[in-house]
């Protein structure tokens, strides 16, 4: 899986094209989630989630997503959607897409 400046998010079976997704913007970061579930970013501060090639869930900020990062919070076996922001903030988005908790903290 790979994203383009082109705004697609492509996936590849070995050397060939298999699925293509358009996006608004670059594609900046894709994080894999569980199953056929992965996150991404792009440079305009849209953060998402597409399960295959079904865009899910995505929200738009005015900062941008400095990292993605899958972490299981809440020791429940399913990863959770760890996002830190430019502005220092860090959410997190559950697999069935809820924003569920946001902080910010000054970037040291």
């Amino acid at each position: 899986m790979v994203g383009s400046e082109d705004y697609d998010i492509r996936v590849f079976r070995e050397d060939q094209l298999i699925a293509e997704m358009q996006e608004t913007e670059t594609i900046i970061s894709i994080c894999p989630l569980i199953g056929a579930r992965f996150g991404y970013a792009l440079a305009n501060g849209t953060v998402g989630i597409y399960e295959r090639t079904n865009r899910n869930w995505r929200i738009k900020s005015r900062n941008i997503a400095v990292v993605l990062q899958a972490f299981d919070v809440d020791g429940d076996g399913v990863d959770e959607l760890v996002t830190g922001w430019s502005s220092g903030k860090v959410s997190l988005a559950f697999c069935f897409f809820v924003v569920a908790f946001s902080s910010q903290h000054e970037m040291i």
